[in-house]
This record gives C-alpha cells, structure tokens and sequence, in this order.
C-alpha cells in the first residue's frame, strides 16, 4: 500500500481536489438555495400572521366604534327628559328632538373618527 501511494500521490491528490470541488460546487447549488427558500418560506409565513393580527385588531377597533355609536344612539333615543314630555308646545317639542338629533350627529361623527383612528392604527 505504501508503494501505491509513493507512485501514485499525484493522482490521489487530484482526485481528492476533485472531490472536495464537487461537494462545495453541489453545496453551493444545493444546500445553500434550500436554505434561502426555507428562510423566505418562514418570512412570509410570519408576514401573512402579522397581516392577520393586524386585520383581527382592526376588525376589532371597528367593532368598538360602530357598538360605542350604537350605544350613544340607544342612549339618546330612550332618553326621557322631565322637561320633554310629548304635552310640549311644537316649537319646545322641536327643540327636545333637535337636541336628540344632534346628538346622533355627533355619534355619527364621533364614529366617523373613531373608524378612521382605528386605519391608522392598524393600517393593511
């Protein structure tokens, strides 16, 4: 075996060059685009997680609004003033319901504005 080696070292040593070429050539082809597909496959995965939380949040946030306004319009049209009673003159009538009818303004306004806080906190 020793004389094998002592003819032959300059073919062993090409032949272990070529070997060590072709495991880095099939690793640089192989193995490392594997890994970038996996590293961009787990990126978007966590993307697409983020882009529904945000979309839970936000459906959330506009849930809020529309159930605060709900509860404001609720609010007002149960309302019972003491001094709005339907045996009112039409013109103290008008202004007890103007009253109440500014305030479903102001809840549709205020819901208006909520909503629009709500894309800016969570945008998409």
């Amino acid at each position: 075996m020793n004389e094998f080696i002592k003819q032959n070292w300059f073919k062993i040593i090409i032949a272990l060059v070529l070997i060590i070429v072709a495991v880095s050539i099939s690793y640089y082809f192989v193995v490392i685009p594997q890994k970038e597909q996996a590293i961009a496959q787990q990126q978007k995965q966590e993307a697409d997680y983020r882009a529904s939380q945000q979309k839970i949040l936000l459906d959330d946030c506009l849930s809020q609004a529309e159930n605060k306004k709900n509860t404001t319009i609720i609010y007002w049209g149960n309302f019972k003033d003491k001094n709005c009673t339907p045996d009112l003159s039409a013109s103290l009538m008008n202004h007890c319901l103007d009253n109440v009818l500014r305030e479903f303004d102001k809840a549709d306004s205020q819901e208006v504005q909520d909503r629009n806080d709500c894309y800016k906190q969570h945008p998409q």
